[in-house]
């Protein structure tokens, strides 16, 4: 379960979101949009592809996570 936030409103209330192990970056930022934007319209929420997801650990760390590394 990740905890989510809204990213047009940092303050907004964080938002849980049910995931998979196997599920790839796209699909997960998929089901988070989802989540975040039930109440919208389709045509109204952001893409999956305009939207980056990122891992914060702690008050410090932040990484760009991606379907595809540079490796």
């Amino acid at each position: 379960v990740l905890s989510c936030v809204n990213p047009d409103s940092a303050n907004s209330p964080e938002v849980p979101v049910k995931i998979l192990n196997c599920d790839t970056i796209t699909q997960v930022k998929e089901k988070i949009l989802d989540a975040i934007f039930k109440n919208v319209p389709c045509s109204h929420r952001p893409k999956a592809a305009d939207m980056d997801l990122e891992w914060r650990q702690g008050s410090g760390a932040r990484m760009i996570l991606q379907d595809e590394d540079i490796t």
